[in-house]
This record gives structure tokens, C-alpha cells and sequence, in this order.
């Protein structure tokens, strides 16, 4: 396999060369481990080669963008974020969130005294109940619950014997 040329992939990474020339680049790179080593050293190359961005100039091009869409005065208006001076609505009390709360507490304190709640933990209460008693009619006996049913006649049967050799022993002294 030949291995294309750092040269090769400088051009690749800044995007001077033609498509052909890009899809074989692309295709040698998905086989080749070592041409990748390569590209990625010449993205690192490149990258020391790239201007640090004037960011005084990009703030100042962001802001006057906002002005122009928000309509607001470029020279330095002192109105806030999000409100232009002419219009100066105050919020209506049914959207503030403060509204909300009393609202959805008075709600549910209302049905909370009305007992709603408490009827449904009843209803769910005797679901759960419900489901239970099925599962247990319906669950057959498990290994270990019929080992301890034998265990138990086993040892039922075995104790009489013995309590009454003890009796006769009791008996012949």
C-alpha cells in the first residue's frame, strides 16, 4: 500500500484540492492507520497556522446585529434586554407564577379535604389486595416451598417414633 504525503494532507486539510483528489484522500484514510497519524499531525500543523479571532470585533458585530433585530438605539440605549423603550407593559398578575402556586395549592388543597385523594389510595390500596390474592392462588407451590412440605411430614413422622421409645424407656425403668 503506498502512503500519501504529509504535502498531500496539508492540501487535504485546507481544502485545496479537487473533489477526485478529496474522495481518494477519504477513502485511503478509512484503510491506512498510519496516513491517519499523518493527517492528524498535519491538523495540528495547520492549526498553529490559524489567527487567533479578534473577539473585541466579533462582540461589537454581535451586538450591532441585536440592536438592528431588536430595534433598539445602537448609540447605547439604557433600556433592559428583551424590552424596546416604547413599550413598557407591565405583566399581568394571571402570568405570574406566584398565581400559579396559590392556584394549584388552593386546587389541591380542596380536593384534599374533599377526600378525593384518600379515595384513591382506598381504590389502590384494594387493587394491590386484589392482585396479590390472585398471585398467590395462581402460583404454583415452588421447589424449595415442596422440599420444606416433605421435610416437615419427614420429620412429623419420625418425632412420634421417638417420643414413644422414650415412653416405653420410661416405662421399663
Amino acid at each position: 500500500m503506498t502512503h500519501v504525503q504529509e504535502e498531500v494532507w496539508l492540501h487535504y486539510a485546507s481544502d485545496r484540492l479537487t473533489p477526485e483528489e478529496r474522495q481518494l484522500c477519504e477513502v485511503h484514510l478509512e484503510q491506512c492507520d498510519e496516513c491517519l497519524e499523518l493527517y492528524m499531525h498535519a491538523l495540528d500543523k495547520q492549526s498553529g497556522d490559524i489567527p487567533e479571532p479578534d473577539m473585541e470585533r466579533l462582540t461589537q458585530a454581535a451586538l450591532s446585529r441585536w440592536d438592528e433585530y431588536t430595534g433598539a438605539d445602537p448609540a447605547g440605549s439604557t433600556a433592559r434586554c428583551g424590552s424596546s423603550p416604547d413599550r413598557d407593559e407591565r405583566r399581568s398578575w394571571m402570568r405570574h407564577p406566584v398565581f400559579h402556586y396559590t392556584v394549584a395549592a388552593s386546587i389541591t388543597l380542596m380536593l384534599m379535604g374533599s377526600g378525593v385523594f384518600q379515595v384513591f389510595t382506598q381504590q389502590a390500596s384494594a387493587w394491590g389486595d386484589i392482585g396479590s390474592q390472585l398471585e398467590k392462588q395462581q402460583r404454583p407451590p415452588s421447589w424449595s416451598e415442596q422440599l420444606m412440605e416433605r421435610t416437615t411430614g419427614w420429620l412429623a413422622a419420625i418425632r412420634p417414633k421417638a417420643n414413644e421409645a422414650e415412653r416405653r424407656g420410661q416405662r421399663d425403668e
